[in-house]
Order: structure tokens, then C-alpha cells, then sequence
């Protein structure tokens, strides 16, 4: 009976592409929340800096694993060569979770070896690094731009909005995460053909469109941004729920991006 409870809702899914599904969305989140706590002990712990090296570091590791993803998802259309494509095929350890887990390892593992033994701007070098290699092999690849451009018109004015009315780069990047990810599922749905694979973004595009999930990205991230801001917390506390928040939304919305762009 286990056997087939995880086979229906966890290595089925993988096999057939088929996405995600209440079951394996509820466990991952609860997975990770877990892991959160742990990391948030551990940062603590070692008085680890949210600061804006901090951010621009993640942000760099967050782009390689999208980068990365999406090199994965264009093997089965797109011959890079027989090194790339034999590295990067579709396989358990080329997809969620292990996708995540691996890139959030190497996050800490670095972020861990440059606070030991001092080493400036280590974790930023590794994520610019290995985000670049990887766009060296998309790049060229490149065809949907329009899409690149309407992502982008729309994501800047929900982050220029945000910016204006919160006057600090947090909030805006929250919002201009989450803005990413509506966006790019919104063009790619309406305007290219592409399919839903997340639970909440499909109920939400499928019963009101999905303009509607774009929107609803958006005007959440503000909320939590406002309230973040509003509540009496340290600031560490507050950096931290950002960084969770930011992660959550640039990370599937830079794939999507790159996934419709290079039109896999």
C-alpha cells in the first residue's frame, strides 16, 4: 500500500511530467519548512549577514538553478551535445525536488566556507559563475523575446509600484519575484500554448484566467511585504522572511521565463 501511495503521488509524476499534485505539493512544503527551521537555527547560530551581498548572492544561485532546469527541459528538443545532453537529461537528479535541494546545498555549503575561512565574496563568485555557464548554453538558443519583453514590462511596473510605495529594495524585489513568475506563467498560457503544472496556479488560471494568477502574484506579495514591514519583529527575522518569500517566487518564475524564451 505505501509502495503505491508513493508511486501514484511522488515517482509517477516525475516519470510522466505531469507536475505536481496536492499530495507530493503538501509534502515538499512541509519538507522544506522543516529545513527552513533548521537553516534559520544554523544562521543565527553563526550570525550569518542578510544583508545586500547576502541577497545578491542568493539571487545568483537562484538563477543557476532556473538556468540549470531549463537546460534540462530543452534536452529533449534541443542537441547541445553529447556531453550536455547526456549530463543534463531528464532524470531524478535533474528535477524537483532534488533540483532544489542540490542548488540550496551548494548555496549553504559556500556561504559556510566563505564565513570559515574568510573568503570575500566566495558564494556571489559561485552562483554569477555557474548562472553565466549555463546561459553561455541557452543563450544561443534564445527565440521567444516578445515574451522576454512582456515579462519584463509587466514585472517592472509592479516593482516600480512596490518601490515607490515601500521606498526600500526588499519589498520590491519580493513583489518583482512573484511579478516574474505570474507573468511568465500568464504569456506563456495565453499566448503560446504552454501547460500548468503547479495545483494553485492551475485552479486559479482555469476558473478565472490566467491574467488573474499574474495579478493575484502580485497583489499577495504586496500584502506579506506590508505586513512584514508593519509587523514588530528584529530585522533579521523580517530579512529572513524575505529571503524565504523572494526564493519562492523568483526561483519557479525564472524558469518559466527561460522555459518560454528558449521555447521548450
Amino acid at each position: 500500500m505505501i509502495d503505491g501511495f508513493i508511486e501514484e503521488y511522488f515517482i509517477a509524476p516525475m516519470v510522466e511530467r505531469s507536475g505536481y499534485n496536492v499530495v507530493n505539493t503538501t509534502v515538499y512544503i512541509g519538507i522544506a519548512l522543516i529545513i527552513l527551521y533548521f537553516i534559520y537555527k544554523a544562521f543565527k547560530k553563526h550570525n550569518v549577514k542578510l544583508d545586500n551581498y547576502f541577497f545578491l548572492s542568493l539571487t545568483s544561485f537562484i538563477a543557476f538553478g532556473a538556468s540549470k532546469r531549463v537546460v534540462t527541459d530543452a534536452t529533449d528538443k534541443i542537441f547541445f551535445g553529447e556531453l550536455i545532453n547526456s549530463l543534463y537529461e531528464y532524470n531524478f537528479f535533474n528535477i524537483s525536488p532534488f533540483i532544489y535541494i542540490f542548488t540550496a546545498s551548494l548555496f549553504l555549503i559556500s556561504l559556510a566556507i566563505e564565513y570559515k575561512f574568510k573568503i570575500k565574496n566566495l558564494t556571489l563568485a559561485i552562483g554569477s559563475f555557474l548562472t553565466v555557464l549555463h546561459l553561455i548554453i541557452l543563450v544561443p538558443h534564445f527565440q521567444n523575446l516578445t515574451a522576454l519583453i512582456g515579462i519584463a514590462f509587466l514585472s517592472a511596473l509592479v516593482f516600480g509600484a512596490t518601490f515607490l510605495y515601500f521606498k526600500k529594495y526588499l519589498p520590491a524585489l519580493l513583489t518583482l519575484a512573484h511579478s516574474i513568475d505570474g507573468a511568465s506563467t500568464f504569456i506563456a498560457i495565453e499566448f503560446f500554448g504552454y501547460g500548468e503544472q503547479h495545483v494553485l496556479a492551475s485552479f486559479i488560471g482555469e476558473n478565472f484566467g490566467y491574467f488573474a494568477f499574474f495579478l493575484t502574484k502580485a497583489i499577495v506579495a504586496f500584502i506579506f511585504a506590508y505586513f512584514v514591514e508593519k509587523e514588530k519583529m528584529n530585522e533579521f527575522d523580517k530579512k529572513f522572511l524575505y529571503a524565504i518569500a523572494i526564493t519562492a517566487g523568483l526561483s519557479p518564475g525564472l524558469r518559466s521565463a527561460l522555459r518560454l524564451v528558449v521555447g521548450v
